[in-house]
């Protein structure tokens, strides 16, 4: 659902509704299904090779993501969330593992931000802003 909010937040200053990005929805939530069982299957047999789904691609996509945002205007804390779990697997050496998270090889695999001792999120991609819902950045 973030990625559809996201989705409708990008199509309005590009002159589309809700109702013109409809069908491109729903396609691609029907690929959904299929997709998670192929990673499942991988994921329950231990199979994070990054042969199909690597880190790195994906890095390449979720930056591009997070550039159109803000070209568009667009508030970027979702997809700069993304930039970092993203950048966090890089740095720690999965660029080229699938985007699982587990690594391959048995390796313990890239961490996702968790709660840490203070009871606080872990920072991600240097985000400040909270908000909630569809915004748009201010004109500066």
């Amino acid at each position: 659902m973030l990625s559809y909010w996201q989705a409708i937040a990008l199509a309005r200053p590009n002159g589309l509704t809700a109702a013109d990005i409809l069908p491109h929805a729903d396609d691609t939530a029907n690929s959904l299904t299929p997709f998670f069982a192929f990673c499942t299957d991988r994921i329950d047999a231990g199979e994070h090779t990054g042969d199909d789904d690597r880190l790195a691609m994906g890095m390449a996509s979720v930056e591009h993501v997070l550039r159109t945002s803000a070209d568009a205007g667009v508030h970027t804390v979702l997809p700069a969330a993304v930039v970092g779990l993203f950048q966090r697997g890089t740095e720690e050496g999965h660029a080229t593992d699938d985007r699982s998270g587990h690594g391959r090889s048995g390796r313990a695999g890239w961490s996702l931000p968790t709660v840490n001792g203070k009871g606080r999120r872990d920072r991600v991609a240097g985000t400040t802003e909270r908000g909630h819902g569809v915004h748009r950045v201010p004109s500066r």
